[in-house]
């Protein structure tokens, strides 16, 4: 039996027209359940596999609401009323999410096709049994079709809308908790709907459940990432979410490290500089970040993406007294360095020569009228699933010839440009940052950029696990003998 006819009867019934803000409420509940989970969903596969695996939630997404859409049409031919079965579908979809998240969760980010066929599939059940609930009713409310989409859009726009602050409240798994309590609430609507009081009842005590469960969870992390990109995670001092990253800080080695999407790391840089030693000053300036410093000691500092405030560390370490750092991320900025745990860098972000900004770096410039003598940007990515994101929608808007433009234009006359990125045989990455270098000087008037850019590769196995590091200088003005003299001997004595 077609699906529409098999329901026509109940659209017509006079006893269902009295209850059409509750329909309208539950398909707006659902709508907002499906848009919150699935968009959750492309910050955890960022955390879980690498940034541009986020995207595949929409894959996900899709194909799950096709498959209710077929699935519906094997469900009404069952016994029973109509709202029977979509609040039991509801039911069903938010115990499900709450087993596919801890399934999702437990595995090790292992990116081979096994482990990411049963990602998929396990993620896409949610979804599938969502679109047979929307297909249902949008099937059973036929004749009242436009109002009907009209809430389910209401409530698509409103998990948009919501998306934000949950994550920043709650971090991924909790919200994704969220989505299976507003299936409950629906399931609890549609069984009112169908007049069957202990549908209703247990629907209300799953719904309290999972409120239960996610306060649990805020504070003992039952439901959580156990492992990223392959690795365990392991122990974890402090963990937050926002919108756009996922932040630990952990104990690695002798230091507090700073962890964004359980990747990409920034140590914590704890140094006393009303008593700084000589072995401390060496090391921080003798490094390819610090040979700016070298250069121009003293100066007036611009620091992009600080992080745990080691580029921080070299301004201050070369007798800087004005140092502004702008930190994207206000996680890392207020909540570890000046909030929480402001005594694991000796409260650095505190100091007087020091002023920290949460902002967007080519933003705080463009807007900015100062100039300086150093701006420095080391190995500032952010490798989320966002649309300004490094590599993932659009290029990052901070490696863009105008950005370089407008470095250089905020430079005094002998100022200096920074940037160190990963070094790769070929190069890579700094090819890039010295082609964008080049373009930008030809557009301020230098006409042979080779003289005003200087890269030094840095061999960091000798410190650390990492490889190489490639620090590339740009001036304003041609280098001069003796600014190359002191890189070479820099390069020599390092």
């Amino acid at each position: 039996m077609p699906l529409i006819d098999a329901v026509r009867q109940e659209v017509l019934a006079p006893s269902r027209r009295r209850h059409w803000p509750q329909t309208y409420f539950a398909v707006a509940a659902t709508s907002l359940a499906t848009l919150l989970l699935e968009l959750t969903l492309t910050r955890v596969f960022s955390v879980i596999y690498f940034y541009h695996f986020a995207f595949l939630a929409i894959s996900i997404a899709l194909f799950g609401l096709g498959a209710g859409g077929v699935l519906s049409y094997l469900i009404v031919d069952y016994r029973g009323s109509l709202y029977n079965k979509v609040g039991l579908l509801a039911t069903l979809n938010a115990v499900a999410i709450v087993l596919c998240l801890w399934f999702l969760l437990e595995r090790t980010g292992n990116m081979q096709a096994t482990e990411l066929t049963l990602a998929y599939f396990a993620s896409a059940i949610p979804f599938i049994l969502s679109g047979a609930i929307l297909s249902l009713v949008i099937a059973d409310t036929i004749q009242c079709v436009n109002r009907v989409y009209f809430f389910d859009l209401m409530g698509a726009a409103a998990g948009c809308a919501v998306l934000i602050p949950l994550l920043n409240t709650l971090g991924g798994p909790n919200t994704i908790l969220v989505a299976a309590v507003l299936f409950a609430v629906s399931s609890a609507i549609w069984f009112h709907l169908a007049g069957s009081t202990k549908g209703r009842v247990g629907a209300v005590i799953v719904g309290l459940l999972l409120v239960a469960l996610i306060a649990c969870n805020a504070k003992l992390f039952l439901i959580d990432v156990r492992y990223a990109k392959s690795q365990p995670i392991g122990h974890e001092e402090f963990v937050q979410w926002n919108s756009f990253s996922r932040v630990g800080l952990k104990q690695e080695g002798s230091i507090k490290s700073i962890v964004i999407d359980a990747d990409a790391a920034t140590g914590v840089a704890n140094f006393d500089f009303d008593h700084l030693s000589r072995k401390d000053r060496f090391d921080l300036a003798y490094q390819g970040p610090g040979f700016p410093y070298l250069l121009r000691p003293g100066a007036k500092t611009l620091v992009i993406g600080p992080g745990g405030g080691w580029d921080i560390a070299r301004a201050l370490a070369a007798a800087s007294k004005d140092v502004v750092g702008v930190e994207i991320n206000p996680i890392i900025a207020d909540e570890i360095m000046r909030k929480r745990f402001p005594q694991y860098s000796n409260r650095l972000y505190f100091r007087p020569e020091v002023n920290i900004l949460v902002d967007d770096g080519r933003s705080f410039i463009r807007r900015s009228h100062d100039r300086y003598n150093v701006i420095q940007a080391t190995l500032v990515d952010t490798w989320a699933s966002t649309a300004a994101g490094a590599f993932a929608l659009s290029e990052n808007n901070l490696y863009t010839t105008n950005a370089f433009t407008d470095y250089l234009n905020h430079l005094t006359d002998d100022g200096i440009l920074a940037f160190t990125r990963w070094g790769f045989v070929p190069p890579r990455e700094s090819l890039r940052v010295v082609s964008l270098a080049a373009a930008a000087l030809r557009q301020i008037g230098q006409q042979q950029p080779s003289r005003n850019i200087i890269v030094v590769r840095e061999d960091l196995q000798k410190l650390t696990k990492w490889g190489a590091q490639d620090t590339i200088l740009i001036s304003r003005q041609p280098f001069t003998q003796t600014d190359i003299d002191r890189i070479r001997n820099a390069v020599r004595i390092a």
